[in-house]
């Protein structure tokens, strides 16, 4: 009996960095000498301080051939529809390869690109700063993602080539080049296809109509008209031809001091044909309805580049510089029919052509361990040209009556920004200081019609934050500012304000819980200002509207995340409310030839969000369970044909995604959304009602760790329009894990349309959009 419980200790001992389950219970047989077996759960990821560790080997299936199919089977990792990648709920803001950010923000180039097999490990960075001498003294919620490449692939160059072929004369070529040493990484992607895949993953036109919060003047560019079904993906609609072309480097100077070149070239061109019923509500039950069938031609070019040289000689400061350039065109051909009383045909061709460019400088200073300055800087200035031409031909008793539009804007805009920061630490309190400045110019001119903008922003901010306990951390944000502008002789004064608190309790890494409240009011952005009214094609018209929107924002959120690294059990949730006063979406939405509907200032939107997700990924169980409510009330003064009503629209959203794994090899998910929406305004006692289901169920099976299928059948229905059932399989075999040969099937059961409803301030329509068919890929990815 001695011997035994000497053994057992020595072995502990020996072998003390090997987590033991408690659940876990030897049997009589493995208290006998020299075969002790004692069996536990492997842990999901190691943890070193604010870092987790996540083997990529451990997830790497047959079909995880990119690393956003591999995050998306590591635990805690979600990857939405495009592209952004979130942790336990927070969303990434960096990722890296082995400590160099070669893309910035815009990291879905390398995730949806850089083959799984080059990583050995992930890593995932809390409280992650990018500025080094900030770490410490300013308390950063951000993530980041650094991964750890296998040093095989180091000192060479690799080349990917992947191929693809479909029938009716259809298909892909891509091309990848990656180098990697230790003081420079260099990745290329090349694409060409016409099977509806977007050249270079689509981060390449992502950023159009987004900008940050704070920022007062972008580039214009309004989104020109573009027919297509948002719920379907373009191998079902589109026949492309499109290609893309990316590169990055990264050149590493010293430790800290690096240069990063980014270069991206794309091309695409969509045809779409749509047919619209569209219904007009008058009150009273008088409605009328307008036939239209509408065919689009959409070309998008653009080139868009940057440079950022850091410089930071590991002392007290460190310097950022960065250049970006822009340029991009749009052309849209339409055709369209369209039959009330009369028939009428309108052929409309709009073009825009944008081209910006933009400098930053960073400068940070550590006076001495607990004071640091931070000066910022920059500049950037956009062009941008937009003609139409629009023909109208309209039959009446065998007469043709015929209209042209034409119409010509020059937009051009200068943005400027300074701000000084000081940081300090005081004990265990933080303290963050900004004093910031903007001026930004606008110049817009078409035809007699002037638009001349000038605005100028000043305001301070403080951020404290400051420990309550070990665990548990409070902080206050705040913001004071004013706002003066004029535009063109009318002159106006507005203040602005920001006011959040904030309570974290942080137990260990793992786990967090924080809650927020606050309110803001800021001015909008003044891009969406133009001169005179713009054409998008021949039915649709825009005005600017007269004055800047202040809007009030009241919100709280609550937010929890939590993850077991032993059960593989992961937890997190947010609830967010919101409401905002004084808000405007577009001024003026005008069908020039049958209706006007005009939207004032000074409407109101309230949200209601929650999402939760549950997953546990150790065998034998495996699930993954994810839910999302969104709920948005809309309130805005319309007028409708010079008569005035407030327009309430509600939308209601609800998704769920299930995926469990009861056994090895099998896979079963299960996804559904429903979408609601309610329009009352005009007549009180009717309302106008749009309902949509949304329903994915996804077999996956894995016959062994080379080869993976997956079946999968999307069904789409709603209110009043015909459903749509998609089939889709996917055959993916792995070969010494370095070849790839795959089969994909989409559409597999033929459908030939698609019906969607869409619903409006006064209307609602029935969209119908021919689908592309049967399509079947035979691809092969060739590493060399």
């Amino acid at each position: 009996m001695f011997s035994v419980v000497l053994g057992l200790m020595l072995f502990c001992n020996s072998y003390s960095t090997i987590p033991i389950s408690n659940d876990t219970i030897p049997s009589k047989s493995h208290l006998v000498l020299p075969e002790i077996n004692i069996k536990g759960n492997a842990m999901v990821a190691k943890r070193r301080g604010d870092t987790l560790i996540f083997s990529a080997d451990r997830y790497k299936k047959a079909d995880a051939i990119r690393l956003e199919q591999l995050l998306s089977n590591v635990p805690g990792f979600q990857v939405d529809t495009n592209g952004r990648i979130s942790f336990n709920g927070k969303p990434i803001q960096r990722l890296m390869l082995d400590g160099d950010d070669l893309t910035a923000e815009n990291y879905q180039l390398i995730s949806r690109n850089l083959r799984s097999l080059l990583i050995d490990s992930i890593q995932v960075l809390e409280n992650y700063n990018q500025n080094r001498l900030l770490k410490g003294l300013n308390d950063n919620n951000g993530t980041a993602i650094n991964l750890v490449l296998k040093p095989t692939y180091y000192g060479k160059p690799t080349v990917n080539f992947i191929s693809a072929y479909a029938p009716k004369k259809s298909g892909e070529i891509q091309s990848e080049m990656i180098h990697f040493k230790r003081k420079q990484k260099q990745f290329l992607l090349v694409n060409t296809n016409n099977i509806g895949a977007y050249p270079v993953q689509n981060q390449l036109i992502e950023h159009i109509g987004q900008t940050k919060q704070e920022d007062l003047f972008h580039s214009w560019p309004l989104e020109l008209q573009n027919n297509f079904i948002r719920g379907l993906s373009n191998r079902y609609i589109n026949q492309n031809g499109d290609w893309g072309l990316a590169y990055v480097s990264n050149i590493k100077v010293s430790t800290y001091t690096q240069l990063r070149f980014n270069l991206q070239k794309a091309h695409q061109y969509m045809t779409n044909r749509v047919e619209q019923n569209q219904f007009y509500s008058f009150g009273d039950n008088l409605t009328i309805g307008i036939q239209t069938a509408d065919l689009v031609k959409r070309q998008y070019n653009e080139t868009a580049g940057s440079i950022d040289w850091n410089r930071d000689k590991g002392d007290k400061s460190a310097t950022k510089y960065q250049l970006k350039f822009y340029q991009e065109h749009i052309r849209v051909n339409s055709t369209e029919e369209r039959e009330l009383i009369s028939r009428n045909k309108i052929v409309s061709n709009s073009t825009l052509e944008s081209k910006g460019l933009a400098f930053s400088v960073s400068q940070t200073w550590k006076t001495n361990s607990n004071h640091i300055w931070l000066l910022e800087s920059n500049v950037e200035g956009s062009a941008n040209k937009y003609s139409i031409l629009a023909y109208q031909d309209q039959f009446i008793n065998h007469d043709s009556l015929k209209y042209i539009v034409t119409q010509l804007v020059n937009h051009s805009g200068v943005h400027a920004q300074t701000g000084i920061g000081y940081f300090r630490k005081a004990k265990k309190i933080n303290f963050k200081f900004w004093l910031r400045s903007f001026l930004s110019t606008v110049y817009s001119k078409q035809s007699f019609n002037l638009l001349q903008v000038m605005l100028f922003k000043n305001y301070f901010s403080m951020h404290i934050a400051t420990p309550i306990t070990r665990k548990i951390n409070f902080e206050v944000q705040s913001m004071l500012g004013a706002v003066d502008y004029r535009i063109n002789t009318n002159q106006k004064f507005r203040m602005m304000y920001h006011l959040d608190h904030a309570i974290v309790w942080k137990r260990k890494v793992t786990q967090q819980l924080s809650f927020n409240y606050g309110i803001l009011r800021q001015g909008v952005e003044i891009r969406k200002l133009y001169a005179g009214e713009v054409y998008l094609n021949g039915t649709t018209l825009m005005r600017a509207p007269t004055d800047l929107s202040f809007p009030l924002a009241m919100y709280s959120e609550l937010n929890f995340s939590t993850i077991d690294l032993y059960s593989g059990l992961t937890m997190g949730g947010q609830l967010q409310i919101k409401q905002v006063r004084g808000d405007y979406l577009v001024s003026v939405d005008l069908d020039p030839f049958y209706t006007k509907v005009t939207e004032l200032l000074n409407g109101m939107q309230s949200t209601r969000s929650l999402n939760l997700h549950l997953e546990k990924t150790i065998h034998p169980i495996r699930m993954k369970y994810r839910i999302h409510t969104n709920i948005i009330q809309l309130k805005r003064l319309n007028e409708f044909n010079s008569q005035q009503f407030f327009a309430k629209n509600q939308v209601y959203r609800f998704g769920n995604f299930l995926s469990t794994n009861w056994r090895k090899g099998y896979n079963l998910q299960i996804e559904y959304h429903y979408i609601r929406s309610k329009f009352n305004g005009l007549n009180d006692r009717n309302s106008l009602w749009s309902n949509r289901f949304e329903c994915k169920t996804s077999f996956q099976f894995q016959f062994n760790e080379q080869i993976n299928a997956n079946l999968s059948l999307l069904r789409y229905s709603g209110k009043d329009i015909t459903s749509l059932d998609l089939l889709d399989c996917i055959l993916n075999w792995t070969i010494k894990n370095k070849y790839r040969l795959y089969i994909q099937g989409f559409n597999l059961l033929n459908r030939k349309s698609f019906v969607e409803q869409h619903l409006y301030s006064n209307s609602i329509s029935t969209n119908t959009q021919p689908l592309f068919g049967r399509r079947v890929i035979f691809g092969l990815d060739l590493p060399f």
